[in-house]
């Protein structure tokens, strides 16, 4: 499967989080880490697939909108205004 240059995909280079905390920016756009990836340690991966959903049920039950696209929650936010 080619890649598309054009489609930019962030890696995270968390080293305390083990990339399950909403600031890791696989984990708060819904993707796993992979190898191209900087991180320590990390439980963002196929291997802790509990506890990567137990982190995704936490902070959903903090925040409702942890997972939603941020681009509609700014535009959700402008039309409030």
């Amino acid at each position: 499967m080619e890649k598309n240059p054009s489609v930019r995909r962030s890696k995270c280079r968390c080293k305390k989080s083990n990339c399950v905390k909403l600031y890791c920016e696989c984990f708060s756009s819904g993707k796993i880490c992979d190898d191209s990836c900087q991180c320590l340690n990390c439980n963002n991966n196929n291997i802790f697939m509990d506890k990567r959903n137990r982190a995704i049920e936490n902070a959903s039950e903090k925040n409702e909108a942890a997972f939603s696209n941020k681009i509609e929650q700014t535009k959700a936010k402008k039309s409030w205004l």
